[in-house]
């Protein structure tokens, strides 16, 4: 079986998905969601995020079931999972935390279990500009110590 394919473009969603795109038209992309629910919808490993405007506005990826790339770079297929935290940082060098979740604003990215190896939190989510506006003066700066040499 084929495993779904994602290319994260910052701001523009993972593609084929992109933000903005109707709830209505997500299961062409996804099929039928396995878990739906008010606010977001579950395919599998990835979980689609709508709240209350009906629109993609986040989309996160568990490291399974999923083939996913950042700007074609690949990170995660069904033979490896990648920690994604290298090639983040080199496109956004200074991060936040927020409650366990590193946040990259400047890309629109956040990734958890990666940099705390905590393998039971492992995922990626990404994210529309201004989503996590809100949190920034409640974040801190992440230990990254082991990323920078």
């Amino acid at each position: 079986m084929k495993l779904p394919e994602f290319d994260i473009y910052p701001y523009l969603g993972p593609l084929p998905l992109r933000f903005g795109t109707p709830r209505r038209d997500v299961p062409t992309c996804l099929g039928i969601p396995g878990r739906p629910s008010r606010n977001g919808d579950w395919f599998g490993s990835v979980r689609v995020g709508y709240y209350d405007i009906e629109e993609v506005v986040e989309v996160g990826f568990g490291p399974r079931d999923v083939t996913l790339s950042f700007l074609g770079k690949r990170l995660w297929d069904d033979e490896r999972t990648e920690d994604p935290m290298p090639l983040l940082l080199r496109h956004d060098s200074a991060p936040i935390e927020f409650y366990g979740f590193v946040v990259f604003l400047k890309i629109g990215v956040t990734c958890t279990g990666f940099h705390d190896d905590d393998h039971s939190q492992r995922a990626i989510t990404v994210f529309r500009r201004g989503l996590w506006d809100k949190h920034i003066s409640k974040a801190k700066e992440p230990d990254l110590s082991r990323y920078r040499s």
